[in-house]
């Protein structure tokens, strides 16, 4: 057992240490989907933390203290998770709002626009003619349906086509840090923000305006 001198002087021995880690040079390691950071003060983890989980992930996500893991016990160091941040909870009237457009064109015209984006874009998309299982795993046996992955975003179409318009609800999901983004995998969760919609259903519209024009030629040069 320890005398109390020689307590003292630990305790002295490990405040010493500690206030040497602060002046040390910040260390930010990548783990997986998250990030252990050593040396400086927590809430400077903290901030770096954040920054690096936007720079790796994109805009949407933010760092969450991590307690579990092999790096949870590391010495003056903090691991995180980088993680969507938490969505608001919509009622079903108001998800359908933020998700729904009306465009004056036929179903068929609109596929091969969503395709067109997603390809314009360095995605993927699937469609159910591909991948029945698009169909059969969300019940409804009317419309169509297909799935693109765009980055870490899964974007879920659902077009219906009446009198001479299509109806398009698209859901936008993203994958935690520690998930990956497979485009016949639709897991993660769902955006319910209304900006990334909105800059989504403009930029299609821009796409099928794009897809219309035919060029001649001297054009295609």
């Amino acid at each position: 057992m320890l005398r109390l001198p020689e307590m003292v002087l630990l305790s002295i021995f490990a405040i010493a240490l500690t206030a040497c880690a602060k002046d040390l040079p910040v260390v930010v390691q990548p783990i997986g989907g998250g990030v252990l950071i050593t040396n400086g003060l927590e809430d400077e983890r903290d901030k770096l933390a954040n920054q690096f989980c936007v720079k790796s992930f994109g805009s949407f996500y933010v760092s969450q203290s991590s307690v579990a893991g092999v790096y949870a016990s590391f010495p003056n160091s903090s691991s995180y998770v980088c993680n969507v941040r938490p969505q608001e909870e919509l009622t079903g009237l108001r998800l359908k709002s933020l998700q729904m457009r009306t465009f004056k064109t036929s179903s068929g015209t609109l596929t091969k626009g969503i395709i067109e984006h997603g390809l314009d874009r360095s995605g993927n998309c699937t469609t159910q003619d591909e991948n029945s299982i698009l169909k059969k795993g969300v019940g409804s046996e009317s419309g169509f349906r297909l799935v693109c992955n765009i980055g870490r975003s899964w974007y879920q179409h659902h077009i219906d086509e009446k009198e001479g318009k299509a109806y398009l609800r698209t859901r936008l999901s993203m994958p935690n840090g520690q998930q990956f983004s497979y485009v016949n995998s639709i897991t993660g969760v769902q955006i319910t923000e209304a900006q990334p919609y909105q800059k989504f259903f403009k930029e299609l519209a821009d796409q099928l305006f794009i897809e219309a024009i035919e060029l001649t030629p001297a054009e295609m040069r």
